[in-house]
């Protein structure tokens, strides 16, 4: 029973086995609430209680961090101190940040590093 029972997933009846007919993408749903049911199939009553169960769909490294712009624009008076700030950059992930290394945006510069660096922050 539930909103995704007999959907998403199936349960072979003498098993008990629960199988996903859909491919599981956490970042659209993290997880899944239904209810199993027993029953005698000579009566169709039901010989115990409902027991609810929670399926829980753990990331996998699948987005690719993205910046927040398109472009990022940045400005210094002449004569500036070397380390002095000129902009900030944000790239974000889809991914799970509690998953080790799964939402992990590092920065790095590309072009005109003899003139700029960035630090982990961004």
């Amino acid at each position: 029973e539930g909103e995704f029972a007999n959907t998403i997933f199936k349960v072979e009846e003498t098993s008990g086995d629960v199988y996903a007919f859909e491919r599981l993408d956490r970042e659209k749903k993290a997880e899944y609430e239904l209810t199993a049911l027993i029953i005698d199939r000579t009566n169709n009553r039901s010989l115990e209680r409902p027991s609810r169960f929670i399926i829980k769909v753990y990331d996998i490294n699948d987005n690719a961090p993205v910046f927040v712009h398109k472009v990022f624009n940045g400005s210094v008076p002449e004569m500036s101190p070397v380390g002095t700030s000129v902009t900030k950059v944000t790239a974000v992930d889809a991914d799970d940040p509690t998953v080790s290394g799964h939402a992990t945006v590092t920065y790095e510069v590309t072009t005109g590093g003899e003139y700029f660096t960035i630090d982990d922050s961004g």
